[in-house]
């Protein structure tokens, strides 16, 4: 999902993670997961997992169409085993946050949003949209809540 509308795009220096929709995961038993986020009833957008059903996700926009959203398959995702997973989960067991150890990179991915405000671009937590980080040090270096 693209950080600004018009025209869209994708990437920013100061925003060092990717937009997703869907993050589909594609596992060597040819099985899938896909991570998505959806609304809870307090209001907060957590990470939800969804097993395989047999669907394979793809972009049903037109060719050429300019859009925010785009299929896309991730060249900083790591394509080699999954080391390990350690979930975050709040009281009631709901996942604020999924780290992946991947050849040796802390893979972290949340649930947030950038918005687009006539101040800047703001990085939020707790919104529709799964943020990935493709190491430790990018969402370190993330300021949430403030607009850059």
């Amino acid at each position: 999902m693209a950080f600004w509308s018009e025209p869209p795009r994708f990437e920013h220096p100061d925003l060092p993670f990717v937009q997703a929709w869907v993050l589909e995961l594609v596992l060597s038993s040819a099985g899938r997961v896909h991570v998505v986020t959806w609304t809870d009833d307090d209001g907060e957008s957590r990470l939800h997992l969804l097993a395989d059903r047999g669907e394979t996700l793809e972009w049903s926009g037109s060719e050429g169409e300019v859009s925010i959203y785009r299929y896309s398959r991730l060249a900083e995702f790591p394509r080699k085993k999954i080391e390990w997973v350690d979930l975050s989960v709040d009281n009631a067991g709901r996942i604020l946050e999924i780290r992946l150890q991947v050849a040796g990179a802390g893979i972290h991915l949340i649930a947030g949003e950038v918005e687009e405000g006539t101040d800047g671009l703001t990085a939020r937590k707790g919104d529709l949209i799964v943020l990935i980080f493709f190491n430790d040090d990018a969402l370190g270096r993330t300021r949430f809540d403030t607009p850059i």
